[in-house]
C-alpha cells in the first residue's frame, strides 16, 4: 500500500485495508462495510416495498413542499424530461403559477393544470 486512500497518508507494508487508523475508525469508510450496507438496504426494500413506497413520496413531498401539487407532474418534466437545472425548473413553475393567477384574477376561470 502506498497511503490511505482517503488523505494520502503513507502506510505500513502490513496495512490490508487501504485507510490510516484515524480514517479506520470510521467504519463506513471500509469497503467490505459498504458492500453489506448497500446489501442491507437492497433487502429492506426488496422485502418492504409499500414502506420504501411511502418513504420516497414523503421525501418528495418534502422536497418539493414549495411547489402546490397540481404543479408536480410539470417540474418533474423539466427537470428530467427536458433535464433542466432545477433552479430554472423552479422559476418556470413559479412564473407559471403567477401567470395561472393573474390571468384568474382577469377572467374569474381557473386555468387546468395539464
Amino acid at each position: 500500500m502506498d497511503g490511505c486512500t482517503t488523505c494520502g497518508k503513507p502506510l505500513s507494508r502490513r496495512n490490508v485495508s487501504g485507510l490510516c487508523r484515524r480514517h479506520a475508525l470510521d467504519l463506513g469508510n471500509l469497503p467490505h462495510n459498504t458492500v453489506k450496507r448497500v446489501g442491507a438496504l437492497r433487502r429492506f426494500a426488496a422485502d418492504n416495498p409499500d414502506r420504501v413506497r411511502e418513504y420516497c413520496t414523503q421525501a418528495s413531498r418534502s422536497r418539493l413542499s414549495w411547489c402546490p401539487p397540481e404543479y408536480r407532474d410539470e417540474y418533474r418534466r423539466l427537470t428530467r424530461v427536458k433535464m433542466l437545472p432545477a433552479a430554472e425548473s423552479r422559476k418556470v413553475i413559479e412564473d407559471l403559477i403567477s401567470a395561472h393567477a393573474t390571468r384568474y384574477s382577469r377572467t374569474g376561470k381557473l386555468q387546468q393544470a395539464a
